[in-house]
């Protein structure tokens, strides 16, 4: 009787050392990223090519406040607070996707391929440079997203400053997801495009 009851406690430990070491197993084996990348995307639709005297435009320096430099996407929930997020990431440096789609947005909007992304050549015989000094550029817990920001428009040679501005910009995002965050900031971007197109409008008169 003494050994039947040896042998099934000897059972029973093997058992539960194979429980252990599968546990174990399955903890250390390498879970998977839940990590997603997003990108801001052009939004605005084609305009009819100025074939007399397209325009050649200048687009820079654009400058991010220090907050957004990372590759965590912001969340802002209160006046003077914001949250990161380490799963939902920014696919490349937001300033250099920023001013990419800022560049195709003007051009559609615009009628122009020739914009020139800042540093550019003196030589280049520029009609316009445009400057952006962004201060906010995030959603909100609500799903709003802001984008405020002060923009200059100068002479071709950067000697004369033409006209300011200070935009203001809001867009509501689709529902409470990553990717409707994005999509909202990304009109955001085609607003300002909007703007800075109306303000050379200006200039030009």
């Amino acid at each position: 009787m003494r050994e039947t009851m040896t042998i099934i406690r000897k059972r029973n430990l093997v058992v539960i050392g194979l429980g252990v070491l599968l546990t174990g197993c399955s903890i250390l084996q390498p879970q998977p990223d839940p990590s997603r990348f997003f990108v801001l995307t052009p939004t605005a639709e084609p305009a009819a090519r100025n074939s007399d005297h397209p325009l050649r435009l200048g687009l820079g320096p654009i400058s991010f406040p220090a907050y957004l430099q990372r590759p965590q996407m912001v969340t802002r929930i209160g006046a003077n607070e914001i949250t990161l997020s380490e799963i939902n990431r920014w696919g490349s440096p937001i300033e250099d996707n920023f001013a990419r789609v800022l560049a195709q947005d003007l051009s559609e909007i615009l009628g122009t391929q020739q914009i020139m992304i800042y540093p550019w050549y003196s030589t280049l015989g520029l009609d316009y440079a445009i400057s952006v000094d962004l201060s906010e550029f995030d959603v909100d817990n609500d799903g709003d997203a802001r984008l405020l920001a002060r923009w200059r428009i100068l002479d071709g040679g950067k000697d004369k400053l033409l006209r300011t501005g200070l935009a203001n910009l809001h867009e509501q995002a689709t529902d409470d997801s990553p990717d409707a965050a994005v999509a909202a900031l990304s009109r955001l971007v085609e607003k300002l495009g909007r703007e800075l197109a109306g303000g050379i409008g200006a200039v030009k008169r």
